[in-house]
């Protein structure tokens, strides 16, 4: 029963599998209804560019979609029917949001259009950068994913750490 039990998940909740989207939501939608109980870290998967590079910006473009005229390997199958998905871009792709996927504008002059799916790639992402990097259980054990930069030394100074941190502002931290 979750009411009685405290869950603390270690990272890694993308790019394992073809099921990222429905494990992250499960877990937000976990955490929103028992804030007290469920406990979140970041693991090295919760970084733009790595899940990126292992599948987790492609599953959300196939399911969500993207920009008009995106193509699939050389076979040119379109990942979606039709045009442009159903709600606008509300702002410029920025870094981490390149139109890797074909171009468009939007309504808005020239700012590109990002689709759905790299709106909820996105999204999820500026969750990620707000995670914190390591739990403290009753104060006798440290849990963190995989290990924190070489120049931590203390509690205190992981405990200093100012969120948002992404990879690009800090890199050494993850």
């Amino acid at each position: 029963d979750i009411t009685y039990i405290d869950y603390l998940f270690l990272g890694d909740y993308v790019d394992r599998g073809m099921y990222s989207l429905e494990t992250i939501a499960l877990l937000f939608a976990l955490k929103i209804e028992y804030p007290q109980n469920i406990h979140m870290i970041r693991g090295n998967h919760e970084a733009k560019d790595i899940n990126a590079l292992f599948g987790f910006r492609m599953e959300c473009i196939e399911r969500f979609g993207a920009s008009q005229g995106l193509s699939r390997g050389s076979s040119g199958g379109q990942l979606f029917e039709g045009g442009r998905d159903a709600l606008e871009a509300d702002e410029p792709l920025g870094a981490w949001g390149e139109d890797l996927y074909g171009s468009g504008s939007d309504d808005h002059g020239d700012m590109p259009y990002q689709g759905e799916g790299i709106r909820a790639w996105t999204r999820v992402n500026e969750v990620f950068d707000w995670m914190p990097l390591c739990a403290n259980i009753e104060g006798k054990i440290l849990c963190m994913h995989g290990g924190i930069g070489r120049w931590i030394e203390s509690v205190e100074q992981i405990k200093s750490i100012k969120r948002p941190v992404g990879m690009e502002d800090g890199g050494q931290l993850l």
